[in-house]
């Protein structure tokens, strides 16, 4: 990236505008004005509108900046302006506000004073406000203007305090800011800001709607030309530009909803801040900055999500509580604000003041400002502030939030059933718990961890009492568990006494086989458990052969006659499908036994590490003064000596078998590939002259000359017959690196100096470049178009030849020893001190990938010849080579590169199919790895695909509510249905004669074939099932929800249906359309449903980020499943039973126990919202589609994943494993 200077950020985010950024407020001008005209005619404004509206905004930074400006010319353009929220002291902070706007004791050196004094005298009656103002004696000309911003906090106030007190304190607020209304003596005048849903609220206080009603605004939704002016005004004042498909793409997604508003505004802080950080010279904001946020569905949410994650474990539990305490739900089920005092939350978490405030302000730092109060406000944060949610999107995008306050609503409504239990049954109404109750209460005991403080929230009054009354009832309902379970046991042993005596000894025999044999396959399992955790922390730690073998021997375990737990065989095989497909070291070659003391340590480093150019052969050069020579199959192997110092650097001939090395003892030696020694080149030191040293060496071309860097600043050119043949003298240090260009023409060097030189073959210096450090190595492109230099500044920069820099290449964290270009002139790697090698795109300089393993600083780095090889040396005596490109996973990518909504796999497992955006249906063959001829007569997003059950036949779903039914092998579709409503038939037209694909505008979430393939559902989001025969007559069309339907599934044996709805529900249907069962719990739109294999029972995904497992008779199984950071789209069944796989928004696959109710592994690879899942029939594969334009096929087959991963670790294993068993046996009866 070339640096710039980046401008300020012009979005405000979720927080509303401040007066001072009225420069940055564009699309409502004209409702400024209009409020301009009711603030001048009534001196009493009431803004109403909602959530969202940008009430706030509008009077901030657009009708106060128009005061100031002197827009109400009756008033001038003086203002003292007081701004207030009510908050649950409103007089008091209207008695703050009155002394922040400078009206009485400004100043005073200690604030409260003024504020104590203020306070009192509006306290003394309902012209407080105007007796406060009279005394101010302002000067004049000027005016007084109060903004009671989110008025109706108030009611909140009102309804939730000590209701006497609250009733009070809020009547005498309202009535000192009425009492201003009617005189003309003293300029004030009030704003109020609301939202619209409270307006009801207004008739508890005598002559409020009365006010309101004569200065009344409510603000209008904004245009689209209105909407396109805040964003692209703000984006020119900041200096830059925006492309037309990003504006569009904005406007779209907001429509005409105003909610949407804040939303806009903090999508584009994010879109602003992640171009400002990568962006190039005169790059516009762009769709590709907009998709990093997440869009406008996810961004808020996944910014949320990275300020939690920046938190530590401890500041985690703390943000949970302090969310979970700040938001509340009412009981028609919406989520509302519940501000608190930040010395309450230290309570709830058991933390500090200091605690509490640091995760508070990594929620409201600029930026952010997720919390209030805001950090414009200057106020410094303490046990008495007040904290709450900055928005109300918040509570709704938010997901992570979203689960926090359905696990709280359930906690709360355990404890709420608890209490009333408890006092029934101490008032001798009720029996102790049992069974269900009991279990479900102490399991609630145990998760939540309740205690009197969290409790004070749902019973303040009497809170302690209650709780320890509560509590007392279910230590009382266990004990008696208890108790009732030993009476059981002694009465049954006195029973079964007698028979068990005449059948001991039997008993005792067959006990102690079957505990051997337990006892065994417990060992075993335990084994492999092991292997599996050493296998994934070896990997952690990149030491990946090695995890590798570990992961092989564990697989060779599972093959072998014995019984592992589903779980286990599971996890075995995902750790090894994870670094079989995550693997980058291809093989490891140790230069030499590593010395075993300090003093020595130099002998183990490796400082160079070169491949021939036919890939035959590698070589390198260590401190132990040796060179080794390996031939790369493994077969042959030479150490060759003659150094009497360090070898700095090794390099093969392009042209002939020859190695060349060289270093400290300054001399080159040239070596025949059997290692014998052909010629030495130089004059070996005598002395230990520090400057007598070659750094490095490069071959011409042609093979004929070879230079050398010298650390006395210079750089020698000889002939391979060693001859001198020039020295290039110039640099003012040692010289480290040096190359030659393609044409052989010229030379780059590189000097501890910190510059770069670029010299013709005959001697001339033709350009000299500078770094901030000493320059380390030097390369030259493949076209010998561009030199790349890196160092001690931890950068690497490309330069034109003719001089210019071109870009620079930051990512390092230490200094640079290695850098070179790739065959292809695509990419350059490049060795760092910071023990990480890494991979550059040469055409714009982004971090392709980084290699990790080495222990210790790597100090070389190079390419094969062809490129797909990368050979490190380092200080941890070892030499690895690197796969350039990864073990794909088994990505199969949309040929239109956009969203892949559904995908399915045949039952023969020969066929993918996925279906996109586009309406495009692709077919990918598994066995050729091409796709068929697409199916194309959809016609917007198909959301939905199923095969039949012998896989002759596909069925789509899309938007507008059409279902086509597909021949394998034939293009156009056998039928076209339409999702029913009342008055339809199934003609294609309704009983208008419309065409109902352009009438009927529902959208068909999913398809689904009955069992034995002669039935058809598809479900609607109009909330309809409809099912047809599969010659496309309609049998049958019912609501079945409230909301859309996204999900279906026949049951295995075809006898009932299952729906998944945004109404939050599950639901199984008998095929006549009869409500069977209705399945309650998630706390968010259901996106899926699926049967298990033997049909007694199902798994559903949901928004609320939970799976859910039920019998059929709706009884929930187990806990909810939780893990997943974003919604759930879809969860399946695999064709065992044992696992459940579900897709997430957050980018990630996870499967896990269906028995324990426990996470087996995440898988990760793509890079957007995973949409859909699909087993194989015999379960070795499963697929996913996400937004990223790609269907991932996981690899769960263990004898495949064993072949490939035997084949990569072959030539490790063969030279590095000992005599072992374990070591020995492992790929020895696979082929290589």
């Amino acid at each position: 990236m070339v640096e710039s200077s980046v401008p300020f950020n012009p979005f405000p985010g979720l927080r509303p505008f401040r007066t001072s950024e009225d420069y940055l407020f564009y699309g409502r001008e004209g409702q400024i004005d209009q409020l301009v005209r009711v603030l001048s005619d009534t001196r009493f404004l009431t803004v109403v509108g909602v959530s969202g509206s940008g009430k706030s905004s509008l009077i901030r930074a657009g009708l106060i900046p128009a005061l100031h400006g002197g827009f109400m010319a009756t008033a001038g353009s003086t203002w003292r302006i007081a701004i207030l929220r009510p908050e649950d002291n409103p007089i008091r902070n209207l008695a703050r506000s009155l002394h922040q706007a400078g009206l009485f004791y400004p100043d005073e050196e200690d604030p409260e004073i003024s504020v104590d004094v203020l306070e009192t005298l509006l306290r003394r009656g309902s012209q407080g406000l105007l007796d406060v103002t009279w005394q101010a004696q302002l000067p004049e000309a000027t005016n007084l203007l109060v903004l009671v911003d989110q008025f109706e906090e108030l009611f909140r106030f009102k309804q939730e305090s000590d209701r006497r007190h609250a009733a009070d304190e809020a009547a005498a607020f309202v009535k000192l800011l009425l009492n201003t209304r009617g005189q003309r003596e003293l300029p004030i005048y009030i704003i109020l800001t609301m939202r619209s849903d409270f307006l009801g609220e207004c008739a508890q206080f005598r002559d409020l709607p009365e006010a309101i009603n004569a200065g009344q605004y409510l603000i209008p939704r904004m245009t689209r030309t209105q909407i396109r002016a805040a964003i692209e005004q703000p984006v020119a004042v900041g200096d830059a530009t925006i492309t037309p498909q990003l504006v569009n793409k904005l406007l779209n997604a907001v429509g005409d909803n105003p909610d949407q508003l804040p939303i806009l505004q903090h999508v584009l802080m994010r879109i602003w801040d992640i171009w400002a950080a990568t962006h190039q010279p005169d790059e516009p904001l762009d769709l590709e900055h907009y998709k990093r946020t997440g869009g406008m569905e996810c961004a808020l949410s996944n910014h949320a999500d990275l300020i939690y994650r920046e938190l530590s474990d401890r500041q985690q539990k703390i943000a949970e509580l302090l969310f979970k305490r700040l938001t509340q739900r009412t009981p028609e089920g919406q989520d509302t604000r519940d501000p608190a005092r930040l010395g309450d939350i230290c309570a709830i978490a058991r933390a500090t003041e200091m605690e509490v405030i640091a995760v508070v302000e990594a929620f409201r730092a600029e930026g952010r400002s997720f919390l209030m109060p805001p950090v414009d406000e200057a106020e410094t944060l303490s046990v008495n502030s007040l904290l709450d949610i900055s928005h109300e999107s918040l509570m709704r995008l938010w997901q992570r939030l979203r689960t926090w306050v359905a696990e709280e609503v359930e906690s709360a409504e355990a404890y709420r059933r608890l209490v009333h239990a408890a006092q029934r049954h101490e008032s001798e109404q009720g029996e102790l718990w049992t069974g269900i109750d009991l279990a479900s209460a102490l399991r609630w005991k145990t998760e939540a961890q309740p205690d009197e403080i969290w409790a004070r929230r749902y019973h303040p009054l009497n809170s302690s009492a209650i709780f320890r009354q509560s509590i007392d009832f279910l230590n009382k309902s266990e004990q008696n568990r208890l108790y009732e379970l030993n009476r059981e046991r002694r009465i049954g042993i006195s029973l079964i006494v007698l028979s068990l005596a005449t059948a001991l000894a039997a008993v005792l025999a067959s006990l102690q086989y079957v505990n051997a044999q337990r006892f065994q396959l417990e060992s075993k399992n335990s084994l492999l458990t092991s292997r599996l955790s050493s296998a994934e922390a070896t990997f952690a730690l990149n030491d990946q052969l090695a995890a590798l073998v570990i992961a092989l021997q564990s697989g060779e375990q599972l093959q072998q006659p014995s019984t592992v737990s589903s779980d286990i065989k599971l996890s075995a095989i995902a750790t090894l499908r994870q670094i079989v497909y995550g693997i980058r070291e291809r093989d490891r070659f140790i230069h030499g036994i590593q010395p075993d003391n300090f003093l020595d340590e130099k002998k183990g480093w490796v400082y160079s590490a070169s491949l021939s150019s036919d890939g035959r052969w590698m070589a390198s050069g260590g401190g132990d003064f040796t060179v080794k020579l390996w031939s790369t199959d493994g077969t042959r192997f030479y150490t060759l000596e003659g150094h009497t110092d360090a070898v700095h650097d090794v390099a093969f001939s392009p042209t002939e078998p020859l190695l060349a090395s060289a270093g400290a003892d300054n001399v080159i030696r040239l070596w025949r590939l059997d290692g014998l020694p052909v010629r030495l080149i130089g004059t070996p030191k005598t002395t230990d002259e520090l400057r007598l040293v070659i750094e490095a060496i490069s071959f011409s071309p042609d093979g004929t000359l070879i230079a050398a860097a010298q650390r006395d600043g210079t750089v020698m050119l000889w002939d391979i017959s060693g001859n001198l043949v020039r020295t290039f003298s110039g640099h003012q240090g040692w010289v480290h690196g040096v190359d030659f260009s393609p044409g052989g023409d010229r030379l780059v060097s590189g000097s501890a100096d910190g510059t770069v030189k670029l010299w013709d073959i005959s001697g001339t210096l033709l350009k000299t470049w500078n770094h901030d450090e000493s320059v380390q190595d030097v390369a030259f492109s493949p076209d010998g178009q561009l030199v790349a230099s890196a160092g001690n500044d931890n950068h690497i920069k490309l330069w034109q030849v003719d001089g210019e820099l071109v870009r620079t290449l930051v990512g390092h964290s230490d200094f640079i020893y290695g850098v070179k270009f790739s065959p292809d002139g695509e990419a350059i790697a490049s060795a760092s001190t910071d023990r990480t090698a890494k991979l550059w795109n040469a055409a714009d300089g982004t971090l392709l990938d980084t290699f990790q393993g080495h222990r210790n600083v790597i100090q070389s780095i190079d390419f094969s010849a062809d490129g797909e090889t990368l050979i490190s040396a380092g200080f941890d005596n070892t030499v690895r080579l690197w796969s350039r490109t990864r073990t794909d996973l088994e990505r199969v990518e949309n040929p239109e590169g956009i969203e892949i909504r559904s995908v399915s796999i045949s039952p023969n497992n020969q066929l993918v199919a996925f279906a996109d955006d586009n309406g495009t249906v692709n077919l990918w063959n598994t066995a050729t790895q091409a796709f068929l001829e697409p199916l194309e007569e959809h016609e917007a997003e198909v959301f939905s695909t199923a095969f039949s059950s012998d896989g002759q036949y596909l069925l789509t779903g899309s938007l507008y509510g059409t279902v086509k039914l597909w021949k394998i092998g034939e293009s156009k579709s056998l039928q076209t249905l339409e999702i029913q409503d009342s008055g339809q038939n199934n003609s294609g037209q309704n009983n208008s004669g419309q065409n109902n694909s352009e009438q009927n505008r529902d959208t068909t979430y999913s398809v689904t074939f009955h069992p034995d393939k002669e039935l058809i559902a598809g479900a609607s989001s109009n909330g309809t099932i409809t099912l047809w025969d599969i010659d496309g007559r309609l049998l049958r069309s019912f609501q079945a929800h409230e909301g859309g339907i996204y999900g279906l599934a026949f049951s295995p044996n075809g006898n009932q249906i299952a729906s998944a709805s945004e109404d939050q529900t599950v639901k199984l249907w008998s095929l006549d359309g009869r409500l069977l069962t209705s399945f309650t719990g998630h706390q968010d739109w259901v996106y899926s449903v699926s049967f298990s294999p033997n049909g007694q029972e199902i798994v559903s995904a949901s928004a609320d980020r939970t799976i859910r497992r039920w019998r059929l008779d709706g009884a929930l199984i187990g806990r909810p499943l939780r893990g997943h950071e974003n919604a759930v789209s879809n969860a399946i069944f695999a064709p065992d039973g044992n696992t459940i796989a579900s897709a997430s928004y957050d980018n990630t696959v996870r499967l896990w126990s269906h028995r324990q109710g426990t996470l087996l592994r995440t898988l990760e690879g793509h890079d957007d919202f995973v949409y859909s899942l699909s087993f194989s029939a015999d379960g070795k594969t499963l697929s996913s589609s996400s937004a990223d334009g790609s269907v991932i096929l996981w690899n769960l087959d263990l004898e495949n994943l064993m072949n490939r991963g035997c084949q990569w670790a072959f030539a490790y294993i063969q030279k590095n494993l000992g005599s072992d068993e374990d070591d020995s046996s492992v790929c020895s009866d696979r082929p290589s």
